[in-house]
Parts: C-alpha cells; sequence; structure tokens
C-alpha cells in the first residue's frame, strides 16, 4: 500500500566488491550523489530513494513503485549547484502516426484519387490549373533525359570500341593459332629427321663395331658380346653359342670366370656348365660331346698353346657282364665301337685322353674295352681315328704315348 500510494521505492547502494564493472557503477554513484563523506568503505545498508533516478531508470517507467531499477542505472536528479548530467535522450519523439486498416487505406486512396482528377474541358485559370506540374520539374526532367541519352550515346560508343577490340584479338588468335599449327608440323618433320639420324648412327657405330670385333682374338670378342648383352637375361638352352662361349672361357682360368660373373658378365653359373655337358661317354669310342668340349676349349688358347700329345692309357676292370637299362644291352664284352667287338669278356679299358704342351690341362675324348691287349691293326686305326678327330678340332698332335 505505501509503495502504491507514494510512489517511491528505496534503492540499495551498489556493493563495489563483486566485480570490476560493479566498483565503478558505486563510484559514478558516489560522484553523482554529490556527497563527499561517501566512500567505497562506508556504504553497507545504504539506499537512495527513487526520486533521484529518472523514469527511464526503470524497466517499466509508469509505475517505478512496483518495479526495479535497470542493471546501468544511476541517480541523476539530485537538488544542487552542478546537478549529474541526464541520462534521458533529447531527441523529439516521432509523431502519432495513425494505424490504418485496409478498409480505412482503401476508402482514403478513392478519395485521394476522385480529388486529383481533373475534368477534360478546364478552362485556363481555372483552380485545376493549380495541380499542373511546375516548370522547374519539367525543366530537371528534360535535363535529366538529355543526360541519360548522352551517357547511352557514350555506351555505344564503348561497346563499338570492345566490339572492335574483339574482332581484333580473335584475328590475332586466328593467325597465332596457325602459327601453332605450322610449328608442330615443323616439329614432327624435325623428329623425323632426328630420329632417322640416329638410326643412321646407331647403324654406323654397329657396323664399326662388327670391324672392329673382326680383328681381336675370339675370346676378347665373345667377351665383348657377352659385355654388350649385360643386364639381359639369357636362356642357355636356347643360346648355345652363349653357352660355348661361357665354356671357353672356364676353361681358360676358372677364378677369371667367377671375377667376371661377380663383376657383371653375364656368364652361365658353373653348376649350368656341368649340367649341360653331363652325359657324357655313355658308350665305347670317341665322345661327340667331349670333342666338342675340346674344339670349345681351343678357341681361348693361341696357336703355341693349341700344341697336345695324345695319351692312351690302360686301367684294370673286374671281369663281368652287366644289363643296362638305358642303352638296352648288355654291357662287359670286348667292345672296340666301328673296329668291331667280340663275345669275349673285357677285362681292361684304354682311356684316350689329350694333353698339352705348354700349358698343364688334361680332356679324355674317349675309351675302348678290351681282353688283356689290342691288336696292332686295331690300335692303328684308332690312334689315326683320335688323331684326325684332335685336328679337326683345332689342335696339332706332336706326339703319341702309351705304355
Amino acid at each position: 500500500m505505501y509503495k502504491k500510494r507514494h510512489k517511491m521505492r528505496p534503492a540499495l547502494w551498489p556493493s563495489g566488491k563483486d566485480t570490476h564493472s560493479e566498483i565503478g557503477r558505486c563510484q559514478r554513484w558516489i560522484i553523482n550523489s554529490r556527497r563527499a563523506d561517501l566512500s567505497l568503505s562506508n556504504l553497507a545498508n545504504l539506499t537512495v530513494c527513487s526520486l533521484h533516478f529518472e523514469p527511464a531508470q526503470y524497466n517499466n517507467q509508469k509505475d517505478i513503485a512496483c518495479y526495479r531499477l535497470l542493471p546501468a542505472a544511476v541517480p541523476t536528479i539530485v537538488n544542487c549547484a552542478n546537478p549529474p548530467k541526464s541520462t534521458v535522450s533529447k531527441r523529439k519523439a516521432p509523431a502519432y502516426r495513425e494505424f490504418l486498416t485496409p478498409d480505412k487505406r482503401s476508402k482514403t486512396e478513392g478519395e485521394s484519387e476522385t480529388a486529383v482528377e481533373l475534368p477534360d474541358n478546364r478552362l485556363p485559370g481555372s483552380p485545376a490549373e493549380e495541380l499542373a506540374e511546375p516548370k522547374e520539374v519539367v525543366d530537371s526532367a528534360a535535363q535529366r533525359i538529355a543526360q541519360l541519352e548522352a551517357e547511352l550515346a557514350y555506351q555505344h560508343t564503348v561497346n563499338n570500341t570492345l566490339r572492335a577490340e574483339a574482332e581484333h584479338y580473335k584475328k590475332t588468335v586466328q593467325t597465332l593459332q596457325k602459327a601453332n599449327k605450322r610449328c608442330n608440323t615443323r616439329n614432327k618433320v624435325l623428329e623425323e629427321d632426328v630420329i632417322s639420324l640416329g638410326n643412321l648412327l646407331s647403324q654406323e657405330r654397329l657396323e664399326k663395331r662388327d670391324a672392329i670385333l673382326k680383328d681381336l682374338p675370339d675370346i676378347p670378342r665373345a667377351l665383348f658380346e657377352v659385355l654388350v648383352n649385360g643386364g639381359r637375361k639369357i636362356n642357355w638352352n636356347d643360346n648355345p653359342k652363349a653357352l660355348e662361349i661361357s665354356l671357353a672361357v672356364f676353361f681358360k682360368s676358372p677364378s677369371a670366370y667367377s671375377l667376371l660373373r661377380s663383376s657383371g658378365f653375364v656368364l652361365a653359373h658353373p653348376t649350368t656348365l656341368c649340367a649341360k655337358y653331363r652325359d657324357v661317354l655313355q658308350d665305347v669310342g670317341l665322345c661327340p660331346k667331349l670333342l666338342h668340349m675340346l674344339q670349345i676349349r681351343a678357341t681361348a688358347l693361341s696357336s703355341n698353346e693349341k700344341h697336345v700329345t695324345l695319351a692312351l692309357d690302360g686301367m684294370k676292370l673286374k671281369p663281368g657282364l652287366v644289363y643296362s637299362k638305358h642303352q638296352d644291352q648288355i654291357i662287359g664284352y670286348e667292345n672296340f665301337g666301328s673296329f668291331g667287338n667280340t663275345f669275349s669278356i673285357a677285362d681292361e679299358a684304354v682311356v684316350l685322353m689329350v694333353r698339352g704342351l705348354s700349358l698343364r690341362w688334361k680332356q679324355i675324348i674317349g675309351y675302348y674295352a678290351a681282353l688283356h691287349s689290342i691288336k696292332s691293326d686295331t690300335l692303328s686305326s684308332i690312334i689315326s681315328t683320335a688323331v684326325k678327330a684332335i685336328a679337326d678340332a683345332g689342335y696339332a698332335v706332336d706326339a703319341v704315348i702309351m705304355d
């Protein structure tokens, strides 16, 4: 009842202890109150009457006794020589405008239209003449039209200029495209010329290489060919020439052969060589594979190193007969191959061996099965055939040794 009757409400003084903004607000209250005896330390339980606050400081200006102050409210109504500055804006409030419903709005528009409408038979000097547009407005409109026409003419000029530039650029692009096409054609011709010159140079290099290789000995020439083919995989079964080159180098020096393989030369592994020439001495007589190996060894020897001797050596055997499933025959009889055989059981094997004179090497080329000894005529035929085969392999037989 007291609040509603007297329209007053006391407000507690800010504590000034919570936050920095609250301390600032408390200091502003002290300044606006114009009291020299107040400070932040003696504000406990003090209040300020609502008469010192403007209505705009409350959240409901019509009944300030029933509503609270705004958070940023400060006292500004103080009776003193220099009162605080008011927080209320001095700007004039907008004029009141009546809200028109759709019915009132349509009715008002109809009345305005009828009021502005002029009769067709109005005379000069009549009140309706006052509704004509002022001369100044007409002149400004004419000036605006003239300005717009000038701008339009300028835009037409700019458009024509841009259109001409676009045509010029289009022709320039077409010219550049034709030039690019000619350059591409010329580049293709140059590439073909470069390829043809490269082929000619490669062919000349190959011809020169072949001419140089013809003058080299067999082993250096073979090693050079192997080096040219370095890094390529070789199928030794399909390339017997490469296998023969490997075998010739191996016969020359097994240690050098291992060094060459470790250095990157494409040479067959010794196991491959053994597997290739494994099936030898399958029958009596001269072995074709061993004679071929002898011929391959000759490619690694000089002319002085090709002087050899033919040695015939007898080896004692245990007499007996054995059936060979691979040859489908009985082995153990006296057998001289193409020089005849008997049904006597052999007890000795005559081995034919080629030995080098200037180099320490030897190679078996065949064997025969005999009983005690070989007849002189058969032995003569065997020796002459062996000497001829060794000579065909590229060697010179200087002596025949037997016991």
